[in-house]
């Protein structure tokens, strides 16, 4: 009986990714306290930060992996800091749980860390594997897929909140044509976050 075998995958730590890791963390924190800050303008610094034009394509996943990551936590820990949620899932989850206190940061910081090193294995086991068969995915049909899907969550979750539909409708067709507008333009979307700036800076003052 022949037995098959399988590579073994070795996990080597390349220093030179660090700074990407750095740069992400800073950027992630900031984008978990200051008001106006999104994404965009966090991927922004987090590039700046990395740096490294031999290894740019390397930096700039690893630092926007970290942004996403470090944003997440902070966004939890603004909630138990200052009772104020920065990021869509840290406003549902301080729904959920009216008296967001120390124990609940540390269990969700722990779940965290757990799903990350799940997530870590698993990409390591099935990347390859996903990396040959994503050539053959129909694009056309994912893009119509997420449209409908995202659209039936808008309605879903406005229907569930008792929200006004056509208010929730009317801002979610506008987001869309706002998004679309820098792709004919030729211009960043972070420019869009700037409208936010004033706003946000009035509120929490």
């Amino acid at each position: 009986m022949k037995i098959q075998s399988y590579p073994v995958n070795e996990i080597k730590i390349n220093t030179r990714h660090l700074r990407g890791v750095f740069g992400g963390g800073i950027a992630g924190a900031l984008l978990g306290f200051l008001p106006g800050f999104g994404p965009a303008q966090g991927s922004i610094l987090a590039q700046e930060i990395s740096g490294g034009d031999d290894d740019r394509v390397e930096n700039l996943l690893t630092s926007l992996s970290a942004l996403n990551t470090s944003d997440t936590l902070f966004s939890l820990m603004t909630i138990y800091l200052i009772g104020n949620a920065r990021s869509g899932i840290a406003v549902y989850i301080s729904k959920i749980i009216e008296n967001f206190n120390l124990n609940h940061l540390i269990f969700f910081s722990f779940t965290g860390i757990v799903s990350a090193t799940i997530s870590f294995i698993l990409c390591i086991k099935i990347g390859d594997h996903l990396i040959d068969h994503l050539q053959y995915v129909d694009y056309n049909k994912l893009t119509k897929f997420l449209i409908y899907f995202i659209s039936l969550l808008v309605i879903t979750f406005s229907l569930l909140e008792n929200a006004p539909l056509h208010f929730i409708l009317l801002a979610y067709v506008t987001s869309i044509a706002l998004g679309l507008i820098p792709h004919h333009v030729g211009v960043s979307k972070s420019h869009l976050m700037g409208v936010f700036i004033i706003p946000a800076l009035a509120i929490y003052l």
